[in-house]
C-alpha cells in the first residue's frame, strides 16, 4: 500500500447559468494538485505539485482569487487536467491509498474525471483523515479544518496556506502526529459503520407530530400538549431542558428518558393564513456539535 495525501484547489464557475452542466455539474474544476507521498512508518518519500490550466472556468471566481491569491492570468498556464491526473497517477505508484481532509476533495475530483470523460475506478477507496480526528482523537464528531487540527497539536504555521502542496503538508503533519496509518484500514472501517449506523437512527427515530390551529407563538409555548414530552419508544414521560428560540419560529430543548437515552425536541411554528400558527414538535437523536450549539444559546440568553 502507498499512502498518499491529496490536496486540491479549484475554481468555480462566476455565476449559475455559467455553470457546466453535462455530463455531471461541475461546481468546482481543479486548477492545482499537491500531494504527499509518504511510508507507512510516515517518513516523507516524494511530494508532488502541478498546475492545472482548465478547460471550463477560466476566469478566477472573485472568492477563489481573495483565498488563493490566484488571478486569472494564473490559469493560463499549466497542463490539461487528463496529463496531469496522469502524472498524479504515476506519482502515487501502484496500490495507492488516498488519504484526504474532509470530503470534498474527493467528489470535486471524481466530478471532473467524470467531466472529462476518464473512468474514475482507478482511484481506489479514499481516507477521510478529519473524519479519524474528530472520532478518535478529540472524540467530539465535531468538524475540524486543517487550522484547527494544526493548532490542537501545536505545530507550527509556516506554509502558505490555500496552496495545494503546502496544505497537503500541513495534512501530513497533522497524520503524522495521530499515527493515522495505526486506524487504516480495521479502526477506519469501524468509524463509517459507526456513522452509518447513527444515520439509520436519525433516520428512524426522527419523529413529528403537528398541532393546528395555535392562537401564537407565546400560547403554544404554554401549552402542555404541545411541551409535555413523552418517549417517541416507550410512550414514558421525559425529563426535559427549558426550551430556548434559535430562531424567530424555532424553539428546541432536550428530553431524555431513562431507558431510551437522549432526544432534541425541536418546536417549529408556521404562520396560517387564517393568522393562527401549526407547530410541529420533532424528536432526533442529537449530535454532540447540536448539544453545544445548544449550551451556548442557553447561556447567551441568559436561561
Amino acid at each position: 500500500m502507498n499512502p498518499v495525501i491529496l490536496d486540491l484547489e479549484w475554481n468555480q464557475p462566476m455565476s449559475r447559468d455559467k455553470t457546466v452542466t453535462e455530463p455531471v455539474v461541475l461546481n468546482g474544476e481543479i486548477i492545482r494538485i499537491g500531494a504527499v507521498r509518504f511510508s507507512e512508518d510516515m517518513e516523507i518519500l516524494d511530494t508532488f505539485s502541478i498546475c492545472v490550466r482548465p478547460k471550463f472556468y477560466k476566469k478566477i471566481h472573485f472568492a477563489v482569487g481573495r483565498v488563493t491569491g490566484l488571478e486569472s492570468s494564473s490559469l493560463t498556464y499549466g497542463q490539461p487536467f487528463p496529463a496531469a491526473f496522469d502524472k498524479f497517477m504515476k506519482f502515487c505508484g501502484d496500490d495507492p491509498c488516498i488519504l484526504v481532509w474532509g470530503t470534498e476533495d474527493e467528489r470535486v475530483l471524481r466530478t471532473n474525471l467524470a467531466v472529462h470523460g476518464i473512468d474514475d475506478t482507478v482511484l481506489k477507496r479514499f481516507i477521510d483523515i478529519q473524519v479519524i480526528f474528530a472520532r478518535r482523537v478529540t472524540k467530539d464528531n465535531r468538524q475540524y479544518g486543517v487550522s484547527a487540527a494544526i493548532e490542537h497539536y501545536g505545530l507550527p504555521l509556516d506554509l502558505k496556506a490555500h496552496d495545494a502542496l503546502n496544505d497537503a503538508i500541513y495534512t501530513y503533519r497533522i497524520a503524522k502526529q495521530m499515527q493515522v496509518m495505526q486506524y487504516i484500514p480495521d479502526e477506519y472501517e469501524k468509524i463509517l459503520t459507526e456513522i452509518e449506523e447513527e444515520k439509520r437512527l436519525q433516520r428512524e427515530l426522527r419523529f413529528y407530530r403537528t398541532f393546528p390551529g395555535i392562537e401564537s407563538i407565546q400560547a403554544g409555548m404554554k401549552d402542555r400538549k404541545i411541551t409535555l414530552c413523552r418517549c417517541p419508544e416507550c410512550k414514558g414521560r421525559m425529563t426535559r431542558t427549558k426550551f430556548t428560540f434559535i430562531s424567530e419560529k424555532k424553539a428546541i430543548a432536550y428530553a431524555k428518558c431513562d431507558d431510551d437515552g437522549e432526544y432534541l425536541v425541536t418546536l417549529k411554528f408556521s404562520l396560517c393564513p387564517d393568522g393562527k400558527y401549526d407547530v410541529t414538535r420533532s424528536f432526533t437523536i442529537p449530535s454532540a456539535q447540536q448539544r453545544d450549539e445548544y449550551d451556548r444559546q442557553i447561556a447567551v440568553s441568559g436561561q
